[in-house]
């Protein structure tokens, strides 16, 4: 992420909110809803994206990692009560 330009945003109740630059040597990192799924719920996926600034260059890398599509994961067994089952 640049540390002089923002470009990265997130959905809260209908309003995008820009998320401001970090410094340098920054590590974002976006579970995504794994981490959703993976807590029944407790913990959301953020809605986000990336706008482009026509003022201002910025560099961002974004690299991606997925859970082997042929396999199923669910929530973990301690996120689950009788006041909250599976979702």
């Amino acid at each position: 992420m640049d540390k002089d330009v923002a470009g990265l945003q997130v959905l809260r109740d209908g309003t995008w909110y820009n998320v401001p630059p970090m410094s340098n040597h920054t590590l974002l990192i976006n579970v995504g809803v794994t981490m959703e799924i993976m807590t029944n719920g407790v913990f959301k996926g953020p809605i986000h994206r990336v706008v482009t600034n026509s003022e201002k260059d910025r560099i961002s890398v974004a690299l991606f990692y997925g859970l082997d599509p042929e396999k199923e994961f669910g929530p973990i067994a301690e996120m689950l009560t009788e006041n909250q089952p599976t979702r």
